[in-house]
């Protein structure tokens, strides 16, 4: 059996993480070995991580996997934990992976899952990543109150100062309604039952961020509009919040197939997420394999709201497709799905990035008063 190679070079940014997506999806069943090599790394932009994360489930629940990680030394250091840890791909390494090595080929399986065991949960100063959200149900995804409480806590935890009340009511909102997504459907059909999904929360905080590549400029127009209502002499910081899993995507889900992901055609894909992401659009009432809670299929609308509210830009990226919300573009009335051709990701992340302004560490809102994009 042949053996496909990818190797990664000191900085790894979403780029390098979609072409590796893309080979790790080509195959509709995987069948040969993959050799994932990052010892060399030491730095992993924001949205890198968790893509190339959500590749390693196929892969890795056929043992067809094995990850070159660097040796000990670097990955107790602190540059370790802001490459791997911050992006949530050394929880899913420890998670997946049956066989983790360093350059020489020693086995460090069992020292890397015992080291994310450890922290797993435990806030740092500007990063926390809970795991397990249907499996170890840290959160209570059926009571908002409660969610809220524990939620709010967990941020109360880092060196950043909490956001004002208006501001925090938005945050916990959008974060609730994506972990109760997380909890009902990740694992859902179509998805064999003895899928072993991995999904987290996470939240960092970052004094900068870079631009993903992006060939119609979202976010750096984001960027630019942001900077444009941001009080005199004062810089953005940034929340970034995860809410990650590798199973079965929004578009299989909706469909209620697994190979609409690799048909050449993608209209059906697109199809189904947009109807997915629509008000309304909820699989609940179909399947029924799931709790129906309050009112089923306004998510996303919430969602949406509470974005606006915290002039947040949203990504969602799941299957073969991207979706972005820009809270701070009033003319923006629901995610729009791009046109970019992907590689096959399991899974859904939603990542949002949330502006701060520095000297005080709050939440930057108020997206009614940004001008609209041109």
């Amino acid at each position: 059996m042949t053996t496909t190679q990818i190797e990664f070079k000191s900085h790894v940014n979403p780029k390098h993480a979609e072409n590796a997506i893309t080979q790790l999806g080509s195959e509709e069943s995987p069948s040969e070995f993959v050799q994932i090599d990052l010892s060399a790394c030491t730095f992993i932009d924001p949205s890198a991580g968790w893509r190339l994360a959500n590749g390693l489930r196929r892969y890795a629940e056929k043992e067809l996997l094995t990850v070159i990680l660097p040796d000990q030394d670097r990955f107790s250091s602190e540059q370790w934990f802001k490459s791997f840890t911050r992006t949530g791909l050394g929880y899913a390494i420890a998670f997946h992976c049956n066989r983790i090595v360093t350059p020489s080929g020693r086995d460090i399986t069992e020292e890397i899952k015992n080291y994310y065991s450890r922290v797993d949960g435990i806030p740092a100063p500007t990063h926390v990543l809970v795991s397990g959200i249907r499996s170890k149900r840290p959160f209570n995804v059926d009571n908002f109150s409660q969610f809220s409480t524990k939620f709010q806590s967990m941020l109360s935890k880092l060196r950043a100062e909490s956001p004002p009340e208006g501001s925090l009511q938005a945050l916990t909102t959008f974060v609730f309604e994506a972990v109760q997504n997380v909890y009902d459907h990740s694992s859902s059909a179509p998805l064999p039952r003895s899928t072993k999904v991995f999904d987290y929360l996470c939240v960092n905080y970052h004094a900068n961020i870079r631009n993903p590549p992006d060939v119609e400029n979202r976010f750096a127009t984001y960027l630019k509009r942001l900077t444009g209502v941001l009080p005199e002499n004062r810089r953005a910081g940034f929340m970034e919040v995860i809410i990650n899993d590798d199973g079965v995507g929004i578009a299989g889900r909706q469909s209620q197939r697994t190979d609409i992901y690799h048909e050449t055609d993608r209209q059906e894909e697109r199809a189904a997420l947009s109807e997915a992401l629509a008000q309304g659009g909820s699989i609940k009432l179909i399947t029924k394999d799931c709790p129906v809670r309050y009112d089923p299929g306004h998510g996303t609308q919430k969602i949406m709201a509470a974005l606006r509210e915290l002039s947040a830009f949203a990504f969602v990226r799941t299957g073969r497709l991207l979706a972005y919300f820009d809270g701070s573009d009033a003319s923006q009335e629901a995610f729009a799905v791009t046109a970019e051709e992907l590689g096959y990701m399991p899974g859904t992340a939603l990542e949002v990035i949330i502006p701060i302004v520095e000297s005080q560490l709050r939440l930057a809102f108020g997206a009614a008063s940004c001008p609209s994009s041109t």
